[in-house]
């Protein structure tokens, strides 16, 4: 790839940076480019983060490749300026896929894996475009954390006063609410998730999971099962070593329990090496009854 074409390719991505472009508009230029279909990963490649709307369409179907897919063979082939892409071959339905992948890191830590489905063989030209958009997307990501660092920070204030009942104003709670991206002014029903080990950490010799990665990776995996199997608004947090789930319902239903099962063992299917326990709370009709709740669901 000739400089001046490297450097029209550095303009095209900073510029969509610039204009204040979200990742959507980075990953169909990134897509245009390479004539291949892209999603973002999280960094244990489980859940997404970003998914293109034609795979969105097909969601079912996407999931179970995730769920279901066995890695057999991986290689890096390319690796410069510190960008390394591998080409990994999954087996889904006794039918090889392949993946081009590459971690999209700042300074600290990994934060998403950008992969892109090769239909269509990627060229030598193609690991600079990639290479390109890496960083872009390497930009927003970090700057997403950024404001979900800060938006956590309002949250966990938040869930210490709301959970003790300090903010006696329901307008203050539903515009603070707001502030952390909560929908305070509908029902909910609340339910407290506690999980255990069922081995200890000698069994299998790998690195066990610290306590943080393990609870991430389950509030990311209940984002995914109930955006997939429920479709309503909800609020996942994590309190005094809990994780909390509010799920909104109109009224009190025998769907609860049924939603509650299914996401019980959707978890314990992911999570195979771990023991779930689950506690409802009280239906809470208005927001002032989710401190009452959280305490029957704890006990």
């Amino acid at each position: 790839m000739d400089t001046q074409k490297l450097f029209s390719l550095q303009n095209k991505y900073q510029a969509i940076l610039l204009d204040n472009g979200g990742m959507r508009t980075l990953c169909n230029t990134l897509q245009e480019d390479i004539n291949n279909k892209v999603f973002i990963l999280d960094k244990y490649r489980e859940n997404v983060l970003y998914i293109d709307r034609e795979l969105r369409h097909e969601n079912q179907e996407f999931y179970s490749y995730l769920d279901q897919r066995s890695l057999t063979k991986r290689r890096i082939i390319f690796s410069e300026y510190n960008v390394c892409i591998e080409r990994l071959i999954y087996i889904w339905r006794e039918q090889e896929v392949t993946e081009v992948q590459v971690k999209l890191r700042n300074s600290n830590k990994t934060l998403g894996i950008l992969s892109i489905l090769e239909k269509n063989p990627l060229e030598e030209d193609h690991f600079l475009v990639i290479a390109q958009a890496v960083y872009a997307l390497c930009l927003k990501l970090h700057q997403n954390d950024l404001v979900q660092s800060l938006a956590q920070k309002c949250s966990n204030e938040l869930i210490e006063e709301l959970l003790q009942g300090k903010i006696k104003s329901k307008q203050e709670l539903i515009k603070r609410g707001e502030l952390a991206g909560w929908d305070l002014t509908v029902p909910y029903q609340l339910f407290v998730l506690r999980f255990n080990s069922k081995k200890s950490q000698e069994d299998d010799g790998k690195r066990t999971l610290y306590k943080y990665e393990l609870e991430e990776k389950v509030t990311h995996s209940l984002h995914r099962i109930i955006r997939t199997n429920i479709s309503t608004k909800y609020i996942i947090f994590s309190y005094d070593g809990d994780i909390l789930l509010l799920i909104h319902y109109p009224q009190q239903s025998e769907k609860i329990k049924s939603d509650i099962q299914d996401i019980y063992q959707q978890l314990q299917n992911r999570f195979s090496d771990f023991s779930f326990s689950i506690g409802a709370g009280c239906f809470a009709q208005d927001c002032y009854q989710i401190p009452e709740s959280y305490q029957h669901s704890v006990k």
